[in-house]
């Protein structure tokens, strides 16, 4: 932001998880840079939550599935020991949460970070 001033010059920020997300964002909008977006992958409440606040500068976050992830973990490994056949890599699909979604996606993570005294 400092090294281009000029509004239009950066379109957008990734980061690669919540935390420069969250700094990139707090960047963005205390540069008075609202025209830049943040992106990032995680997910955490927060991140969330300022996905879904419309006058934020945060536009998406790839968030991932904790409990999908464990599950299918714990699932392979039972597999595994039961001698069946595992693949070498599974994968848990991330949930895109953008402005135009974040009520109806964002809305189970905040429940489900809740219900576990995550904030």
């Amino acid at each position: 932001l400092t090294k281009s001033p000029e509004k239009g010059s950066i379109g957008a920020v990734w980061a690669c998880w919540d935390v420069p997300q969250i700094g990139a964002t707090q960047a963005v909008e205390a540069a008075g840079r609202n025209e830049v977006k943040t992106y990032g992958i995680d997910g955490s409440p927060e991140v969330i939550k300022m996905v879904m606040d419309p006058k934020s500068s945060a536009g998406a976050v790839a968030a991932q599935q904790p409990y999908e992830i464990g599950k299918t973990s714990v699932d392979n490994v039972a597999k595994y020991l039961a001698g069946q056949k595992v693949p070498p890599f599974t994968f848990v699909p991330a949930v895109l949460i953008n402005k135009e979604n974040a009520a109806e996606k964002g809305k189970p993570f905040l429940e489900a970070a809740e219900k576990a005294g995550v904030k």
